[in-house]
């Protein structure tokens, strides 16, 4: 029988984990919440909701007070948080594991695109999402 696999989000190392059938299938950089301004990435277990993509919903997402266009949205908490590409992200500020401390998100997960279609990918609806620090 297949492993049903997990997410496993650290954001002190600024580290996305995908586990399948017990192995890491997917290992990348993220920038979670922007602490200084309280906008935290929510800690605890969660899953996976209804995936979009650009080409379902015109890229659509609504974040605080503003909207963002991304080609893939994955939420995990609602239609509140989940993980989605970050064009306006840099490959510098996604390999910097401090970003986040002063130059996050609003509280959800930004990749970069590559990463983030693999994960789109990847996921399904009700996967388990583990936020730790």
């Amino acid at each position: 029988m297949e492993d049903v696999g997990f997410i496993n989000l650290d954001i002190s190392d600024q580290n996305l984990k995908l586990y399948k059938n017990g192995q890491v299938t997917l290992n990348v950089p993220v920038v979670t919440g922007n602490i200084s301004k309280g906008h935290n990435t929510p800690l605890g277990a969660y899953s996976i909701g209804n995936k979009l993509s650009k080409d379902t919903m015109g890229g659509r997402i609504h974040l605080s007070k503003y909207d963002a266009y991304v080609d893939y949205w994955i939420p995990f908490i609602g239609g509140s948080y989940g993980f989605h590409d970050a064009d306006w992200r840099t490959s510098s500020q996604l390999t910097n594991k401090n970003t986040y401390l002063k130059n996050g998100s609003h509280g959800c997960v930004n990749m970069i695109t590559e990463d983030a279609k693999e994960l789109y990918n990847l996921v399904y609806k009700n996967l388990s999402v583990h936020i730790v620090e």
